[in-house]
């Protein structure tokens, strides 16, 4: 770029007004939905207090005295922090937004993320004021007030509600365990304290003390048998709430610059911003911007040594993408295989449960294959069909494991040509299976 054009373009941005920012003209704050819950469900457990008798001899007393619960209030499109895990024993995954994810204890619990446990597992989750441990083979999906889909709960409520479509349970101080299918409440057992049950649809209110249980089916009352395995789990827990979001800081003018020169193919100009107005710029948001700029010139060295050097400062998903881009910039643009592992290697100890695992596991196999490690190779392919069986790269891995264990393990080898061909025939798919047939028949 001439030093004409630099400067015509700094007279632009003196001669610009600047545009206000967003913060200086906000909407009226509205009060958050949870004050609004948490006063909705003290004004239920007083008025129920007040309005209904003690139960005794297992009978049921309901009287038509409280409107129904408020609707649930839908999660806001983009999710928000709601919870952290607290307890995974055994087979938990994590589905957030059809990205399915192995937590770890201390992961954090976005709106509408749905937790699901296999055989003999359990997951503990702290929500707000609400701790809850998930039984075998069942689903939750995390909300405002908790909804469990199908399988067994434990719950130590404290000024808080658990929703279903048939009921909403709400409690103060009250240990429970419950049962649900279909998303309907099913059983619940009191075994401390004492809960109130909202018939739904109508205003029906049910209390249940200790030692009772709640049959929603026949909406009858019987002695208690209280799920020991999962409330002495809940016993060693302890509530956990999520450290606040950082502000995302406004970007700079010069990081704004570049960004609008490359939406605008003008690569020219944003080559010329980042080395001649930003030399000497080190910050986070420039460096990324700088490496985005030099992987659309083709500049790869730089763009991944950049790349490198934001990862140390960046977190969450921005780190964890900036990580992966240069991973497979020294891989596939460098042939720098080395490198990549180590670059991998150290996203997996960073983010053992990351957004993006099932990229990073794929270009750890592909990276320790080309290193000639195929024992390696092959267990990052297998631990990616284990986690991610219908995954974005499940059938170039079963092609790729076929091919490994073809000299070594034919009947393994074919299996895996078999799940290939389950889900895709294209011709070089099939070009490679058929020769992974071919060795195995010899």
């Amino acid at each position: 770029m001439t030093g004409d054009r630099i400067g015509d373009y700094l007279h632009q941005k003196l001669a610009s007004t600047p545009e206000p920012h967003p913060s200086e003209a906000r909407p009226p704050r509205r009060p958050s939905p949870t004050k609004i819950v948490a006063l909705s469900t003290a004004a239920l457990i007083i008025l129920a207090a007040a309005s209904i008798p003690l139960l005794h001899s297992g009978e049921i007393e309901h009287k038509q005295v409280l409107p129904a619960p408020p609707p649930h209030v839908a999660s806001p499109s983009a999710p928000e922090p709601i919870g952290l895990i607290v307890l995974v024993d055994g087979i938990v995954k994590l589905d957030r937004r059809g990205s399915e994810i192995v937590p770890t204890a201390g992961d954090t619990v976005m709106t509408d993320d749905a937790i699901e446990t296999g055989q003999a597992s359990y997951a503990g989750i702290s929500l707000d004021a609400l701790l809850v441990v998930l039984g075998p083979e069942s689903r939750l999906l995390a909300r405002e007030h908790t909804l469990l889909e199908t399988g067994t709960l434990g719950a130590r409520l404290s000024d808080s509600r658990l929703d279903f479509e048939n009921a909403a349970v709400s409690g103060r101080d009250a240990l429970l365990t419950l049962e649900a299918s279909g998303s309907s409440l099913q059983r619940l057992s009191v075994a401390e304290g004492e809960v109130l049950v909202t018939r739904k649809p109508g205003t029906r209110i049910y209390r249940v003390t200790r030692g009772r249980v709640l049959d929603a089916r026949t909406w009858s009352l019987s002695p208690s048998s209280a799920d020991d395995e999962i409330l002495s789990r809940l016993a060693s827990l302890e509530p956990a709430v999520p450290a606040p979001p950082s502000p995302s800081p406004r970007p700079d003018g010069l990081v704004r610059d570049i960004r609008k020169a490359l939406a605008a193919g003008d690569l020219e100009l944003a080559l010329d911003l980042v080395e001649i107005e930003g030399k000497g710029r080190s910050d986070t948001d420039f460096l990324i911007a700088a490496a985005d700029v030099y992987r659309e010139a083709g500049k790869w060295s730089s763009a991944a040594e950049l790349y490198t050097s934001a990862s140390r400062a960046a977190t969450g998903e921005e780190a964890e993408r900036v990580l992966l881009r240069a991973a497979e910039i020294r891989l596939r643009k460098l042939d720098d295989p080395s490198t990549a592992a180590a670059i991998l290697s150290d996203y997996l100890s960073r983010f053992p449960s990351g957004v993006y695992l099932d990229e990073c596991l794929y270009l750890a196999a592909v990276v320790h294959s080309k290193l000639g490690d195929l024992s390696t190779s092959r267990s990052f392919y297998e631990r990616y069909l284990d986690l991610y069986p219908s995954g974005v790269q499940a059938t170039r891995i079963h092609v790729a494991l076929a091919q490994i264990l073809a000299k070594t393990d034919c009947p393994a080898a074919l299996a895996h040509v078999e799940a290939a061909r389950s889900k895709s025939q294209g011709p070089a798919v099939e070009s490679e299976l058929s020769n992974v047939e071919s060795i195995c028949s010899k």
